[in-house]
């Protein structure tokens, strides 16, 4: 995928087609994370630059969001922020790079352990408030399974679920989905069209 580097300048926010009203509640996503592949760029440059790029969010008042790395989530533990933490797209662009300049080695592509950090660290939704976990991969789940188990707790705490397949010759995520609409899969060139599609659907909840 063509995005710029890892490093660069943060982008503005786009212009994507406006609800009316920005999403209001928690978003966490899941996303793989390692320094051992080079695919891994594309997902980490999905999240960096595309996903949170509209102004369906907003970041001040109404939306909050946390970025947590799978495999091997607990060596982040320190660096991932608390929801509400980050007032800006910038501010998670930032946390992102600092995530991936403590990225690992292990080639660890298991989704439950972002899934299982999240129940053990941070509160679910409150009973009036939305919450959206956004899975991004590149690899298929080493295990679905346990995978599957923990969705099933989450989804238990009132957490609606995305998933997103990103890369050239990317793995099957489709079964971490509620739906085969909340399903997507980015290539070179359609990485900030599903961000926007993903945004639409959040803010009308």
């Amino acid at each position: 995928m063509r995005y710029p580097m890892l490093g660069e300048c943060p982008i503005s926010v786009g212009k994507t087609s406006a609800c009316q009203t920005p999403y209001k509640g928690l978003i966490a996503t899941v996303f793989e994370m390692n320094a051992a592949q080079y695919e891994i760029r594309d997902v980490v440059n999905f999240v960096k630059l595309n996903l949170f790029n509209s102004s369906n969010y907003d970041f001040l008042y109404s939306t909050q969001a946390i970025n947590i790395p799978y495999g091997g989530t607990h060596q982040f533990q320190k660096l991932v922020l608390e929801y509400g933490r980050a007032k800006n797209v910038t501010d998670h662009q930032y946390n992102i790079d600092n995530l991936y300049r403590h990225s690992i080695l292990d080639r660890n592509p298991t989704v439950a352990d972002g899934l299982s950090w999240l129940l053990d660290y941070r509160d679910p939704p409150m009973y009036d408030t939305q919450g959206v976990i956004i899975v991004v991969g590149n690899h298929n789940d080493e295990s679905p399974s346990l995978t599957s188990a923990y969705l099933g707790s989450l989804r238990a705490q009132g957490y609606k679920i995305i998933s997103v397949a990103v890369g050239k010759n990317h793995g099957d995520l489709s079964q971490i989905a509620d739906s085969p609409n909340f399903y997507f899969q980015v290539d070179e060139s359609n990485g900030q069209d599903v961000a926007d599609r993903i945004s639409l659907i959040l803010c009308n909840l």
